[in-house]
């Protein structure tokens, strides 16, 4: 008996110091944690709200790496006036080291007629979960925080309303978010002609990138004029797109218009990459575009890792395969004209450089092309899905749609939204 009482004794001394031991862990993690913290030095032109923050990760009240939700008090507070055209803000901060405490800045823009859709900022919905994804990663990448910024306009299907959006985020930008006021580079996140109202801020406004989803293209009034890099995500399978890009609605002109799917190479102060989409094999409509977002750093990662000179791909994301790191498949689509490989030749690499390396990239191509058809029973990537496929997707599409936005498309609310009310081009 004395034997099991010692015993018993030793076990809980054990025991007890494993606890201690422990807790002294997690003491010495946070202390480190807030060690790090205090090491924030914000720059005292940032908004209020953006040093409440600081001050909450200082004291432990908010975690790094985790989103920070600007109330709506405080978006008050800031834009005055203009409070209307911020659905909603989010601030965030990485772990690790950071480079610059200027935070980066992400613009998240709607399309057309979704102007009472919660989707682009509500924490609730799964599109802007993925979208907070893809800035807390743009985040870790370039070593900066973020502030991510909902913003709203009327979604009207005209080019004076998409016009007049432009130049409110123009003026939102210059007056809020430029580095006088503390910020970084400028980032885009649109969908649909939520693109175009940002291409048109860019007539005066430098982007560092915009990710362009499903715009329908119309260059001669949205172009990429002050944007870096372009990342555009079109789909086959898109009438939306296609006939988003009419300046009229007659069918000649829906008929006779190549260049509403894909941006053109000819901006000299911006690098466009085009990638016509495919999910899990098939060509998605307007809507699923967004189920794209997760891996949208991957595409780039694989665009930026293997081609150097071309720029427009097919891309198939195969969601099956996301946790084995084989979901991207990536192949040339357009292989680079004559005249760009001759301008590239002569300004910057020599001919033989310039020869090897377009071969690797096309025996890369090749490879990726091999990996989908093995996946997907012999298809080509750049095969077209089958007629009676886009209507049936389509229709299916158009179903969840008017399901989840029912009334807008009853009589009395419809009317406000209707193309025969609206101002054309």
């Amino acid at each position: 008996m004395r034997y099991f009482q010692l015993f018993m004794l030793f076990c809980s001394v054990v025991l007890s110091g494993g606890v201690v031991l422990e807790l002294a862990a997690e003491q010495k993690e946070d202390s480190f944690n807030s060690l790090l913290c205090e090491n924030i030095m914000m720059p005292s032109v940032l908004p209020a709200y953006w040093h409440t923050y600081v001050q909450l990760l200082k004291t432990g009240l908010a975690v790094r790496a985790e989103w920070y939700a600007v109330s709506d008090s405080d978006v008050v507070s800031r834009f005055a006036h203009s409070e209307n055209m911020i659905s909603g803000i989010q601030l965030y901060f990485p772990e690790g080291d950071v480079d610059n405490m200027a935070p980066l800045v992400l613009w998240v823009v709607h399309g057309t007629w979704a102007n009472a859709s919660s989707e682009y900022y509500d924490n609730g919905s799964t599109t802007f979960q993925d979208i907070l994804q893809f800035a807390a990663e743009m985040a870790r990448r370039k070593m900066r925080p973020i502030e991510v910024v909902s913003y709203s306009w009327s979604g009207a299907n005209s080019h004076p309303a998409r016009r007049d959006a432009g130049g409110r985020l123009r003026m939102l930008a210059e007056s809020f978010y430029s580095s006088l006021c503390g910020y970084g580079p400028l980032w885009g996140f649109g969908h649909s002609h939520g693109v175009n109202v940002m291409l048109v801020a860019s007539q005066e406004t430098s982007f560092e990138g915009i990710v362009s989803l499903g715009a329908p293209v119309v260059e001669l009034l949205y172009a990429p004029l002050h944007v870096n890099k372009l990342y555009h995500f079109y789909s086959l399978n898109d009438p939306w797109q296609f006939a988003g890009a009419m300046d009229n609605r007659s069918f000649k002109r829906l008929v006779s218009s190549p260049g509403v799917r894909s941006y053109s190479g000819n901006h000299s102060l911006c690098s466009v990459s085009n990638f016509r989409v495919m999910l899990d094999g098939l060509e998605p409509g307007h809507m699923s575009l967004k189920f794209l977002i997760p891996f949208i750093w991957r595409i780039i990662d694989e665009r930026e890792g293997h081609y150097q000179y071309h720029s427009h791909f097919n891309v198939n994301v195969s969601r099956a395969l996301y946790q084995a790191g084989q979901s991207v498949q990536l192949s040339i689509r357009e292989k680079i004209a004559v005249t760009d490989l001759i301008a590239v030749v002569s300004e910057q690499e020599s001919a033989a450089v310039v020869i090897d390396r377009l071969k690797e990239e096309i025996e890369y191509s090749q490879k990726q092309e091999n990996i989908f058809m093995w996946g997907y029973r012999g298809k080509k990537m750049s095969a077209r899905s089958a007629w009676w496929k886009k209507i049936v997707a389509n229709w299916i599409e158009l179903d969840t749609v008017i399901s989840d936005r029912y009334e807008l498309f009853m009589p009395g609310a419809f009317k406000k939204y209707s193309l025969l009310h609206e101002e054309n081009i």
